[in-house]
């Protein structure tokens, strides 16, 4: 188990937030190319190399 602290934690939540938001507009966008969203979807949940 991992503890995080509060200063740990809310950047997590915002960035699982962030692709939570990301997949529901997938579903509800009809006009992107599959292409696109593959592309979106390999960089999500990836840990900025900076």
């Amino acid at each position: 188990m991992i503890n995080f602290s509060e200063s740990e934690a809310k950047p997590l939540e915002n960035y699982l937030y962030a692709n939570y938001l990301i997949i529901h507009c997938k579903r509800v966008a009809v006009s992107v190319l599959p292409t696109t969203w593959e592309g979106i979807e390999e960089r999500m949940l990836l840990v900025p190399s900076s």
